[in-house]
């Protein structure tokens, strides 16, 4: 699904708003999508149908966008330097977010797990939306 639809998705949204304010509704689609996780529904297959489809519209949504936030803050001197950041932060927060999530579910149970992740999508969001204020 991603390789058949992210390339036609970037190529209609880039250049038609900021690259933060695509990030912003990407994470709060993200976070949206991990709500639903919660949702009473008998359905078990279907609210995970529906949260499989929703996290990857929203990945394709924000990730392209991250990258290009960056490289467009770099400049041609720093611009390894930038991704060089960028992809250590990636790592160590597939890392410590996979570990944490594990512990926090086990301790806390899985439906405080999706609240806790989506607050801090839509936490992220905010950040983003300030600092494409700040702009």
């Amino acid at each position: 699904m991603i390789a058949i639809i992210e390339m036609v998705l970037v190529f209609k949204l880039e250049g038609r708003k900021p690259y933060l304010v695509l990030m912003c509704q990407g994470t709060i689609l993200m976070a949206i999508s991990f709500l639903i996780l919660n949702l009473p529904i008998a359905a078990g297959l279907l609210v995970a149908f529906i949260f499989v489809l929703m996290i990857t519209f929203a990945e394709m949504i924000a990730m392209p966008f991250m990258n290009s936030y960056y490289i467009s803050r770099s400049s041609d001197s720093n611009r390894g330097q930038y991704a060089g950041l960028y992809t250590m932060a990636w790592s160590v927060a597939q890392v410590i977010g996979s570990s944490t999530g594990a512990i926090a579910a086990d301790k806390l149970g899985y439906t405080l797990l999706w609240v806790i992740i989506s607050a801090a999508c839509l936490l992220t969001a905010y950040g983003y939306h300030r600092l494409q204020a700040v702009k």
